[in-house]
């Protein structure tokens, strides 16, 4: 094998090595909405309908690892007139079942004269997190 050949397979595996590693750390995760598994795995930020929803004014980094946001009960979110809930998207999680996106019933019916201030996100049976807009018009 000449030289030429084998520093084309030593560049490659190595270049192939380093764009695994940049691939899976957080910041790579985050820029491609993808959601971690586990606890605290949500993201802050969330994009949908081509605007920035962030979960807490407590989250300052990519992920909620350490914070703990209000988890809304279909009771509370009934009581603040935010009930039924209509699924509109979801975020993929890596190796896991997607979180489900939710917008309440009253907001879906005004989506077409102006942007949702709130969204939701569903991570377990009877636990809601919102997200509130980002951001000027």
């Amino acid at each position: 094998m000449s030289l030429i050949r084998k520093s084309i397979i030593v560049l490659s595996t190595v270049g192939f090595i380093l764009f695994s590693v940049l691939l899976f750390q957080k910041r790579s995760f985050n820029f491609f909405g993808v959601a971690l598994p586990g606890k605290g795995g949500l993201l802050c930020q969330i994009s949908y309908g081509h605007r920035v929803y962030t979960a807490s004014n407590k989250c300052s980094g990519v992920f909620t690892e350490g914070i703990q946001l209000s988890c809304w009960t279909p009771k509370d979110l009934i009581d603040r007139k935010s009930w039924p809930l209509i699924q509109v998207g979801q975020i993929p999680t890596l190796l896991g079942e997607p979180y489900p996106l939710f917008l309440d019933a009253p907001a879906i019916k005004h989506i077409k004269q102006w942007t949702p201030t709130g969204i939701f996100v569903r991570t377990g049976s009877n636990c809601y997190i919102g997200y509130n807009l980002s951001g000027g018009p």
